[in-house]
Order: C-alpha cells, then sequence, then structure tokens
C-alpha cells in the first residue's frame, strides 16, 4: 500500500458509533515483518503472540459518523506514483459513497 515493498494486510470493521468510542477507528493496517518464513504482520508486544495493527485510521471522520465499508482497493489511480485507498462507504440515510485517499510516506498520513 505504502509502495515499500512490503505486503500489508488491510481491514475494516463496521463500527456502532453510539456505543462506547464516538469515532473508533474504521482501517486498520498490519504490515508483514519483513522476515522470510514468518507469518507475523503487526507489531508485537514482547511475551504476546497477539499482534497490534500496525497503524488504524478513522478517516479523519467527525464524531459519531456512521462509516460501513463495503468495498477497498488499493492502486495509484492518478499516475502520480502514490498509491491510492479507494474505499466504498455505505451510510445509515445517505447511501453509497466513494472515498479516495492519498497514502505518502508512512501509514496515518493520509489525506482524502
Amino acid at each position: 500500500m505504502d509502495n515499500n515493498g512490503v505486503v500489508e494486510i488491510i481491514t475494516t470493521l463496521p463500527s456502532d458509533v453510539h456505543q462506547g468510542d464516538p469515532n473508533p477507528p474504521r482501517s486498520w493496517v498490519f504490515e508483514w515483518n519483513g522476515i522470510v518464513g514468518e507469518n507475523k504482520y503487526g507489531k508485537y508486544t514482547e511475551g504476546s503472540d497477539m499482534p497490534d495493527p500496525t497503524t488504524v485510521w478513522n478517516y479523519g471522520l467527525p464524531d459519531n459518523t456512521d462509516f460501513r465499508h463495503y468495498n477497498l482497493t488499493v492502486k495509484d489511480i492518478d499516475n502520480d506514483g502514490t498509491n491510492e485507498l479507494i474505499t466504498g462507504i455505505r451510510k445509515r440515510d445517505s447511501g453509497r459513497e466513494v472515498n479516495v485517499s492519498s497514502v505518502s510516506g508512512q501509514f496515518g498520513a493520509f489525506t482524502s
């Protein structure tokens, strides 16, 4: 995704924003540790077998926004040498939208 040659797993989870965190992470990225023969993605705390995501992102949404992914694609759609994260979104009352976010530098440096 970030063009550094290391594989990432990108995942999402629709979140109920009305309970708990009013603006939870919406996407999680787990980057491979790069060690051939190891199937480890994300960050590992010493002594733990459970990974934490390499990065999380809430798309810069305002609190209590209903935002449900139905599709993710990573592609350099504008041929500028930087990948974009194209996200199909369902919202409770406003139908469907597409969000295009540029990925530059490290994860977390997203803009829409």
